[in-house]
């Protein structure tokens, strides 16, 4: 009886220890991983870095980034989020061969970190074709980028290398037919130049180097008033490289119009050269001319090229009612011009249109 005793005091014993290395173990693993999808969170992910046997061979950093994943959360709810996210890691697993190391490093973001002579891209097409069939009952396509940075030395930070990969995803998010990029140094000097343009600005606005004036612009088709050019006219400016500041700005979500067109720098070789949304025709195709025939014959082609660049058209300088009924015929969208108003304050233009709409 007491031999029985003794083994079931050591079976208890044994069970205990089990339980206290099983509870030890579970902590350590939910510790190093992310709850929701069970890979690696960014701390136990260094630390296999670190546990990597050669840190000189030639790897890839492949980061990933879910567009506008904060909007499909707040659309389509949390859960369909999650189902996202889910599948993205289920997927990672999948492919994922020995040797290799992933992990979830942000909300929408994983990262995995691969042998250069072994990586298939087959894992991101998939990846891509798996995520925009979540929301196949919705218009909305989720959208799956991929940065992807090359590198030796697996000494460098995890957070360093991400970053360099999320420059790679930086390129690609305005291109809608891109969803693969890999790094390279000129992304970060772009990512550079775009943070010192915008910080400028900010310096600008803080220093109040900036004042507004509105002209209203008025509808073609319905002779009503359909917006205003905003004339902010920047008092100081030493900033480098127009293009390229407008084209940064124009990324930031700013429209950028070209104004008076025909004229001065704004030419067809300067609107080759940049992107642009609006176009405003200078008022000298409008004013009298010995050569009318050929002045219109040159206003219409203006005309229909924008059209065919999908460029909105303004003609600014309208004066008369005869002006309005010629550029309707020949397909203006809009007029800005001493004929509706002058460019007025804020003050004015809102006491002008917008109280007596209220009014009417």
């Amino acid at each position: 009886m007491i031999t029985g005793i003794v083994v079931a005091l050591l079976l208890a014993v044994i069970v205990f220890q089990y339980m206290i290395i099983k509870i030890d173990k579970d902590k350590r693993h939910e510790a190093g991983h992310d709850k929701l999808t069970g890979l690696c969170n960014p701390e136990h992910l260094m630390q296999k870095m670190k546990e990597l046997p050669d840190k000189k061979k030639n790897r890839l950093i492949i980061y990933s980034d879910i567009a506008e994943f904060k909007l499909i959360n707040e659309i389509f709810g949390i859960e369909k989020g999650n189902e996202i996210l889910l599948k993205q890691a289920d997927i990672i697993k999948k492919h994922a061969v020995d040797g290799y190391l992933y992990g979830r490093v942000g909300e929408d973001h994983f990262v995995v970190i691969a042998d250069e002579d072994t990586f298939n891209e087959e894992y991101l097409y998939e990846c891509r074709e798996t995520l925009q069939n979540v929301l196949s009952d919705s218009v909305y396509n989720v959208r799956v980028c991929f940065g992807i940075y090359r590198t030796d030395n697996m000494n460098e930070s995890l957070s360093f290398m991400c970053d360099k990969a999320s420059f790679a995803v930086a390129s690609i998010k305005d291109d809608t037919h891109s969803f693969i990029a890999y790094y390279d140094d000129t992304m970060l000097e772009a990512a550079i130049k775009y943070k010192t343009i915008v910080d400028e600005f900010d310096d600008a606005i803080k220093a109040s180097e900036f004042k507004m004036y509105l002209q209203p612009q008025i509808s073609a088709k319905t002779r009503r008033l359909t917006g205003a050019e905003a004339l902010v006219r920047r008092i100081k400016s030493d900033v480098p490289n127009l293009m390229g500041e407008l084209e940064e700005l124009r990324k930031a979500g700013f429209t950028i119009e070209m104004d008076d067109f025909g004229s001065g720098y704004s030419s067809l070789n300067t609107l080759k050269d940049i992107n642009i949304d609006v176009l405003k025709v200078d008022m000298g195709f409008i004013k009298e001319t010995k050569n009318v025939k050929k002045s219109r014959i040159i206003l219409a082609s203006v005309i229909k090229m924008a059209k065919e660049l999908n460029l909105l058209i303004i003609t600014e300088g309208v004066e008369t009612e005869e002006q309005v009924d010629n550029l309707t015929k020949l397909g203006c969208d809009v007029f800005q011009g001493y004929y509706f108003s002058k460019a007025i304050d804020v003050n004015e233009f809102e006491k002008r249109y917008l109280y007596r709409k209220k009014a009417g």
